[in-house]
């Protein structure tokens, strides 16, 4: 899937994964399950190869 995003839109969609990501970092310590806290920690994984990706769109 290709999506065409404006250099501002970029920025905006970089910031909200960023502050996502801290979010999720929380919920991945105070997590108790061993299965939840894998799922989180791909979750994780994957917000960071987007952000990535759109750090290389800039």
């Amino acid at each position: 899937m290709d999506l065409t995003l404006q250099p501002e839109e970029v920025l905006l969609l970089r910031r909200i994964l960023v502050d996502y990501l801290a979010d999720l970092r929380g919920e991945i310590a105070d997590t108790d399950s061993y299965e939840m806290r894998k799922d989180l920690e791909r979750e994780e994984a994957k917000i960071k190869a987007l952000i990535g990706k759109l750090q290389l769109r800039r």
